[in-house]
């Protein structure tokens, strides 16, 4: 998911943030642009060393935005000693460069998770919150305090973030790669955290909370269970839990009928939302 999320921001994001010159020469824009595929094709050291090259050759925040390119790229690479090079030598402002800042800010939190270091990820994260028009962004930003929250054990803050990430990723392809993640997460929820998580949900993530509290209801009576999934299909028939996470209650809806009733998982009662 970091793979790929990372390569769509290099690829949309960083022609746009101000890391060319406003006239760039053409040998320099050829760099550039040979740089991004190599970032595409997934030859992240050769494109490291050209964004590096580049930034050498570039000043103030032309230079600041392809050292930012060149510390992804190297992050991608396995470099980390090169990551922290680069970053050291990045002097941003939030209020003047506010794309490169939060960028800066973002990769900073992914070394410190490598590092087993939560506090320090989430300390970076503060105040680098990506605009609204920057959604990828916003969706790296929401996994990387998912990550945080699970490495310290907050499974309720952990869903949340990926709710939210989710949200953000919701017109993007990237968003699938996420989503088994995001379900095994709301499975270990019990009703009430997931009743909390509804009280100030957005609409994608009510479906998903609903759809959890579904399965935790364990209703056996197989056409009880259809007509609630049927209902639920209904409210949200464009959310990606119809093709993700429905067929296999469908599925439970057809097969627990057969099972001996001393044999089946849950014990009957009614759904209450």
């Amino acid at each position: 998911m970091r793979i790929l999320l990372l390569l769509a921001l290099v690829a949309t994001l960083a022609s746009g943030c101000g890391t060319g010159p406003a006239r760039p020469d053409d040998e320099q824009l050829a760099a550039a642009e040979a740089a991004r595929a190599d970032m595409q094709a997934g030859n992240y050291a050769t494109a490291a060393e050209q964004f590096k090259q580049l930034a050498d050759e570039s000043r103030g925040e032309q230079a600041a935005g392809y050292r930012i390119d060149a510390a992804e790229a190297f992050f991608k690479a396995g470099d980390p000693g090169q990551v922290r090079q680069q970053l050291e030598r990045v002097e941003l402002e939030a209020e003047e460069q506010p794309l490169l800042f939060v960028r800066e800010r973002l990769l900073g939190a992914q070394l410190a998770l490598a590092d087993d270091n939560t506090e320090l990820a989430l300390e970076r994260l503060q105040g680098a919150y990506p605009a609204d028009t920057q959604p990828l962004l916003r969706g790296e930003y929401h996994l990387l305090r998912a990550r945080a929250y699970e490495t310290q054990g907050k499974t309720t803050a952990t869903v949340a973030e990926r709710l939210a990430a989710d949200y953000e990723l919701r017109e993007q392809t990237e968003r699938m790669e996420h989503l088994d993640t995001l379900w095994e997460d709301l499975r270990r929820l019990d009703r009430t955290e997931l009743n909390e998580l509804r009280k100030n949900a957005n609409p994608v993530a009510t479906g998903w909370l609903e759809l959890a509290l579904i399965e935790k209801a364990e209703l056996t009576d197989p056409a009880n269970l259809r007509r609630t999934l049927d209902d639920w299909q209904l409210q949200y028939p464009d959310h990606p839990g119809v093709e993700t996470v429905l067929p296999g209650l469908r599925s439970l809806a057809e097969n627990i009928g057969q099972l001996p009733k001393q044999d089946r998982p849950y014990p009957a009662f009614q759904l209450r939302l």
